[in-house]
């Protein structure tokens, strides 16, 4: 951070500065070194210019509002003038600038990230959008996602909950209960030996 606030304060410095800094250069870690370059290179915003120097002055006959530098990665909003996250990245609760997590989308009027339409954040899992609903006969459990119903359980060739074995016996590869080989089950579903 303190990278970041020093090529934020050199920013605005002259080009004869700048060459004049080139030596010290060498002791900024690549990646300030990186983002001083782009702010020294960087494009005043309206309707500052660049002068000769390669300072951002306000124009002659013009009345500008005071220059603000933002915070990368924060940039100005050409409408206020004020520092905000970029396109595409909402400001987190410590000021940061983040990208929604998939599948979360920034809303336009909020600004914050949200779940799509027919889904909501879970209440336990972080960044998990679960759907409002759930589609019969699945009952929503308290991690926020769809499941069978207790006494029941998904079948593993169809999207679909049927009902739990009865004891000893077990699902089979058509998602339906069956006794171990060599047995079947008696008329009260008890598997019995052949």
């Amino acid at each position: 951070m303190k990278w970041i606030t020093l090529c934020l304060a050199l920013a605005g410095l002259s080009t004869a500065a700048h060459a004049a800094l080139q030596p010290a250069m060498s002791m900024i870690p690549d990646g300030a070194r990186t983002e001083y370059m782009q702010l020294a290179q960087m494009q005043c915003p309206p309707p500052y210019v660049r002068n000769a120097a390669g300072q951002c002055i306000c124009p002659p006959s013009r009345i500008c509002r005071p220059l603000t530098i933002c915070a990368l990665p924060k940039v100005i909003d050409p409408k206020t003038g004020a520092c905000i996250c970029p396109a595409g990245t909402v400001l987190t609760a410590n000021g940061g600038c983040v990208r929604c997590p998939p599948p979360r989308t920034i809303d336009a009027r909020t600004g914050a990230c949200v779940c799509p339409p027919g889904t909501h954040l879970s209440p336990v899992a972080a960044n998990l959008c679960v759907p409002d609903n759930c589609p019969p006969p699945r009952v929503m459990n308290a991690a926020g996602q769809c499941v069978c119903p207790p006494g029941t359980h998904q079948a593993a060739a169809a999207n679909i909950c049927i009902p739990d074995c009865p004891p000893g016996q077990t699902v089979g590869p058509n998602g339906q209960c069956a006794c171990p080989s060599g047995m079947h089950p008696n008329p009260n579903g008890v598997c019995v030996t052949n």
